[in-house]
């Protein structure tokens, strides 16, 4: 009972203690029937050659129960609603205790103010004063760019933020082509171009045929076997990828594919293959030793 509001536990109470009282009554009355019958058999009256119940008997009875029923109506008056009444009381008074602890935070919250006497902008604020365009970096954290001079100053508005590992970074509108990477390495067989922007590491990985990582890229990378993440796009040729466990697959043209570190891959055919990796692994680790 303690787990329930105050105020339903009490009405909860007056409403069993009711109902007990009027089936009691009820027990009551049904058990006065009989006793009815029997004043009613000892006060008769002949009509003709037959004994039937008379007048003075059913006076007799009906001012009984008439007497009965004032009876459960004082009792049931004089039951007491001081319990239903705390208890409504006791919660309007915790309600209105809890409302003022809210509003108390409320005021602590809007009450708190930086050094400088500026008010602490809180994370709500911050986002939707920011504007619609945020991103999220999964894959690492983006150094935050240098703070922007505000309008008020003279200068320019600061671009919005995104978050990246929970800490805020300067977010901008980037284009770049594979065109022109930002950086190229070279491997027999083949070379890797990435371009860098924020909040993505892009890769083109090119492989000629006979390309083999075991063979051209393991003895750069130092490792048994491709130690390299890939989320990869195949734009042409075919290549075939064995992992570590014994699993293998070959994508081509179209293929969209996931494959984590441990593995061995080679060119299959004579065709020279093209991917796409948008991992971010690929472009900052690929092929370096």
């Amino acid at each position: 009972m303690g787990a329930l509001d105050p105020a339903e536990t009490a009405a909860a109470d007056s409403l069993t203690t009711i109902n007990t009282l009027m089936r009691s009554t009820g027990t009551s009355s049904a058990g006065a029937g009989p006793v009815a019958g029997v004043v009613l058999a000892q006060m008769t009256t002949t009509f003709g050659t037959t004994p039937l119940p008379s007048e003075t008997g059913f006076t007799v009875v009906m001012a009984a129960g008439s007497g009965a029923a004032v009876l459960a109506l004082l009792v049931t008056a004089l039951i007491p609603r001081r319990a239903v009444t705390a208890g409504v009381a006791q919660v309007e008074t915790g309600n209105r205790r809890r409302g003022k602890g809210r509003r108390g935070n409320r005021r602590r919250g809007n009450g708190r103010r930086r050094r400088n006497g500026t008010a602490r902008p809180t994370k709500r604020s911050e986002w939707r004063r920011r504007g619609a365009r945020q991103t999220m970096e999964p894959w690492g954290t983006v150094t935050a760019a240098a703070p922007v001079p505000s309008e008020a100053a003279g200068g320019r508005r600061p671009a919005p933020a995104a978050v990246s590992g929970w800490k805020e970074v300067a977010v901008m509108l980037e284009v770049k082509t594979v065109e022109k990477p930002d950086e190229r390495r070279d491997f027999p067989r083949g070379h890797l171009e990435a371009l860098h922007m924020t909040g993505l590491d892009f890769a083109v990985g090119t492989f000629e045929p006979g390309w083999r990582w075991s063979e051209c890229v393991a003895p750069i990378a130092g490792t048994e076997s491709c130690m390299v993440h890939h989320n990869g796009y195949v734009v042409r040729g075919r290549m075939h990828l064995r992992m570590d466990d014994g699993g293998e697959a070959e994508v081509g043209p179209g293929d969209v594919f996931v494959c984590p570190p441990g593995h061995d891959a080679w060119v299959v055919g004579d065709e020279q293959v093209v991917v796409y990796d948008f991992a971010g692994t690929m472009a900052n680790e690929y092929a370096k030793s």
